[in-house]
């Protein structure tokens, strides 16, 4: 509980640094919302993360099914929320010239060293649920964990060619959809679950500080 609430007010800190952000530069933070308002990767996202969560106080965590929907829920919440949903557009942001809006890349990168913490904790711990737990080790259950980050995956790629589009990063979006793909089998190998795309490279190693 202490973990977790100190990555609540990691949380907090980072929504009042993006809007310090936003206001430094100008830039309303409605308009940027209706930007995205439309984009259907972008709804898709929405109930991805928003998903009925199981973790409340009277759960009984006696029973294997509940464990498994526990379980389930960290995974995707710490893995593929955390550890890929908008990454597309952090790729962009550390693409700009490093004399660009230094300001905001040396805030971006404390709010990547955030994520990445959050993302450990919440490995570290469905790893410690495995471990005690022989049914969230079948591959039934592997499979359904999978398809979660298929799920996200797709959603991203999407998105990025959504938001992305044009001449604006060094890469093109290819590139950074095999880097999606990239990450997607990192997320998976450190929770001890299969690649998606075996063998993958990255294609932008100039960004595999995501990746931390």
């Amino acid at each position: 509980k202490l973990v977790l609430g100190r990555e609540v007010h990691q949380e907090n800190l980072r929504m009042e640094a993006v809007l310090f952000i936003l206001f430094s530069l100008g830039i309303n933070p409605h308009e940027c919302e209706a930007i995205f308002a439309g984009a259907a990767s972008k709804s898709q996202a929405d109930g991805l993360a928003t998903s009925p969560p199981v973790l409340h106080r009277r759960i009984d965590l006696a029973n294997g099914e509940n464990r498994c929907r526990l379980a389930r829920d960290i995974f995707h919440f710490g893995q593929c929320v955390k550890g890929l949903r908008h990454y597309a557009l952090f790729a962009a942001i550390l693409d700009l010239d490093e004399n660009k809006v230094p300001g905001v890349r040396k805030m971006l990168g404390y709010i990547l060293r955030d994520e990445s913490s959050r993302v450990e904790v919440l490995r570290n711990l469905f790893l410690e649920m495995v471990a005690e737990n022989p049914e969230l080790k079948s591959d039934q259950f592997r499979n359904e964990l999978a398809g979660l980050m298929r799920e996200t995956v797709a959603s991203e790629k999407e998105f990025a060619r959504e938001s992305l589009a044009g001449d604006a990063a060094s890469f093109s979006i290819e590139q950074l959809g095999g880097f999606i793909d990239y990450a997607a089998d990192c997320r998976m190998r450190g929770c001890g679950l299969a690649s998606l795309a075996p063998g993958k490279q990255n294609p932008i190693p100039k960004l595999s500080g995501l990746l931390h």
